[in-house]
């Protein structure tokens, strides 16, 4: 038992390859928190889903150039890697007036095959973030390592609690930890996640994408 207050994690359920249908069903149920990895999925969902409720959450990689897709109506990019993605979001911001809340996404691993940022250099680059007007940094995004390996699992999420502990110094509303999966959100909650990504442990084997 880790006596987290089941009112501070928010679940975002990914429904990445998953119909219209499986949306709308969880939003009966009240989960509003939509989480997708392809700009051009999130769109075509968008769509068709016309519940106004959804919190529209983009998860995957972002290419520079498709962020002017997204940008008018997203809640929360998870994914921010570079400061060039950073500064094309700041503008899309501006051009849409509003600012965008997004997440820096780090490397906790130190994995040649994934995106992030290293765990070593998340506070200079959360300066430089914090220099743009159109961006809200809500806080850091990890995944974890691909493995049964529980203590390497716990060794990510915690680079990534220690990291975002040391951010709450620069501002105080750097606060959110987007960590674990449906393979190991038990482990990211004991480690102080307050959102969780999930999509098998919500609706089940995945199809392959569309």
């Amino acid at each position: 038992m880790c006596n987290r207050n089941p009112n501070e994690i928010k679940v975002i359920a990914v429904t990445k390859t998953f119909p219209q249908n499986a949306i709308e069903t969880i939003a009966n149920l009240n989960v509003f928190d939509i989480g997708e990895n392809f700009v051009q999925e999130i769109l075509e969902k968008k769509k068709e889903i016309k519940n106004e409720n959804i919190n529209w959450h983009f998860i995957g990689h972002l290419q520079k150039n498709k962020i002017k897709y997204i940008a008018q109506f997203v809640h929360l990019i998870h994914s921010v890697d570079s400061f060039e993605l950073a500064y094309e979001i700041d503008k899309k911001g501006l051009q849409h007036n509003r600012k965008i809340d997004i997440l820096i996404e780090v490397n906790t691993t130190n994995e040649i095959s994934k995106f992030g940022v290293n765990s070593n250099n998340v506070f200079q680059f959360a300066e430089k973030i914090l220099t743009l007007q159109n961006i809200n940094l809500k806080g850091l995004m990890t995944l974890g390592p691909n493995t049964d390996n529980e203590i390497q699992i716990r060794n990510s999420f915690l680079t990534l609690r220690n990291c975002r502990d040391k951010l709450i110094n620069l501002d105080k509303n750097i606060i959110e930890l987007s960590m674990g999966m449906s393979n190991d959100f038990e482990i990211a909650i004991q480690e102080g996640a307050t959102m969780l990504r999930l999509g098998t442990a919500i609706f089940g084997k995945r199809n392959k994408k569309l």
